[in-house]
């Protein structure tokens, strides 16, 4: 069982659009090291380059500190690559809505590297009937969580 109190834990967040974007945040907020990554090149960047600006506005108005800040922009950092996930303990689907993304990403995450990821929940309410065939069975999965809709 994951210990979700564990001073080293690390999560991934694949997709660094609006969703992904937030679950990065909140993980970093929370204490964790997040590996952030998106296919499109300079996405993860930005999305870290994002958070950080949100977080000064929370430093102007008093919310937080600046050290806290910038405690919370360390925490998180832009990966190029899904194997770079290899050292997390969760890895979290915050995609774009297409199935084959989907595919792709669950498919990359198979294998050795990902073999000591602890079981996840899969949270995504896709209604595809390719959806079991294409993304193995649940048995199967890594530790992964999605909370995306997918559309076939």
């Amino acid at each position: 069982m994951l210990d979700v109190s564990r001073a080293d834990l690390v999560a991934g967040v694949a997709g660094s659009g609006t969703m992904g974007r937030g679950i990065v945040q909140v993980l970093a907020q929370g204490g964790l090291q997040v590996m952030v990554y998106d296919a499109k090149p300079g996405a993860a960047q930005a999305a870290r380059d994002s958070i950080a600006q949100s977080l000064a506005k929370l430093v102007e108005k008093g919310r937080t500190t600046q050290a806290e800040a910038d405690k919370i922009v360390a925490r998180i950092t832009p990966v190029d690559s899904m194997q770079a996930f290899a050292p997390a303990h969760i890895v979290i689907e915050a995609v774009f809505e297409k199935l084959e993304l989907k595919h792709e990403l669950f498919k990359a995450l198979r294998g050795d590297r990902f073999r000591h990821l602890h079981p996840g929940l899969q949270h995504s309410r896709c209604r595809s009937p390719r959806w079991p065939r294409c993304a193995g069975s649940p048995a199967a999965w890594p530790a992964t969580t999605s909370s995306t809709r997918c559309r076939s």
